[in-house]
């Protein structure tokens, strides 16, 4: 049921911002982006993080993705708050409290001993911050590699001078954060269902999705049918598969990237 003590406008604005994710189609980039645009002034963030932590329950976490959007507008990447987060020693003990979705404001991470100074702040910058993970659980990903103890995130921040995050926004992102978690891995796709392929690797493989045979796609793509078979023997190889139906099934609801050109058949 809805948070209490959160106003009808304002549960009204967090379903508009979940529907305009959604609008976004399923790559996490984009709708991760709409998420982060949309939250910061919903609840007052001078700063707004949010993507996927893999590996959460192992002894190598890693941000596998991360947005970030401040007042001077999205960092650039590889930079900014999200930087350190899979070192992190609070933001990895957060990933670690048992239960699907945990939401702490500094204070309750303080007085439970989660919080590890500086905790998530910037020291001089951004001082208050809350954070949601949900885990969305052990997936073996659409490539096949084993992705351990995924886990959604979002932080708020808040600069030095500021109120301090209170039970509102908390309220409001484990909210927005439970009804994005039922939709992660289906409407919404996660960063561990993208898979880069170069272009024409890409194009055989939407061809064969759509159920084309190979002198099908020859045609369709203007290659010839020994080309075609080139291409489908190295998505076999790409994905460690042995057939089509393996290979239609280990990417199903996969988020195709087009990546660098792959070289002509025979080419080296």
């Amino acid at each position: 049921m809805p948070p209490r003590h959160v106003q009808l406008r304002e549960l009204c604005a967090i379903y508009r911002l979940i529907a305009r994710c959604a609008e976004c189609g399923r790559d996490p980039q984009q709708w991760r982006s709409q998420m982060v645009l949309g939250l910061r002034p919903l609840v007052t963030a001078q700063a707004v993080c949010a993507g996927e932590l893999a590996d959460a329950d192992g002894s190598s976490p890693r941000v596998v993705q991360l947005i970030e959007h401040a007042d001077t507008g999205p960092a650039p990447a590889g930079r900014g708050f999200g930087d350190e987060l899979a070192r992190n020693a609070t933001f990895v003990n957060l990933a670690r409290v048992p239960g699907r979705l945990v939401t702490r404001t500094r204070q309750q991470a303080e007085a439970s001993g989660e919080a590890t100074p500086p905790g998530l702040a910037q020291p001089g910058e951004m001082v208050d911050w809350v954070a949601s993970l949900h885990h969305v659980g052990d997936a073996a990903g659409v490539a096949g590699a084993g992705v351990a103890g995924v886990v959604s995130f979002v932080t708020l921040h808040r600069a030095a001078g500021e109120p301090p995050f209170g039970r509102r926004e908390h309220r409001l992102l484990h909210w927005l954060h439970y009804e994005m978690g039922r939709m992660l891995g289906t409407s919404l796709a996660l960063a561990r269902d993208q898979v880069a392929l170069p272009p024409r690797l890409a194009d055989v493989l939407a061809c064969l999705t759509d159920g084309d045979s190979e002198k099908q796609i020859a045609t369709r793509l203007k290659l010839s049918p020994h080309t075609v078979h080139t291409y489908v023997r190295r998505l076999y190889q790409r994905f460690a598969v042995q057939s089509r139906g393996e290979l239609l099934a280990r990417c199903r609801g996969a988020v195709l990237i087009r990546d660098a050109p792959a070289p002509t058949p025979g080419e080296k």
